[in-house]
């Protein structure tokens, strides 16, 4: 899922980012999976945070 695609949607609000991810698009989802929440600004790619969930 990225922004690009439309699978998640970022609303910054008071220094804050939320991900939005609809209940039809966690449901497809089960198993392990890694993430990481990059942001990007021309050429310069930042990681915030990255890690590993499990989803059942």
């Amino acid at each position: 899922m990225t922004t690009e695609n439309g699978g998640l949607t970022l609303v910054q609000v008071d220094g804050k980012i939320t991900i939005n991810v609809t209940a039809a698009q966690s449901a497809l989802l089960s198993g392990f999976y890694f993430y990481d929440l990059e942001t990007v600004s021309g050429s310069v790619v930042t990681r915030w945070i990255e890690g590993k969930v499990r989803l059942d």
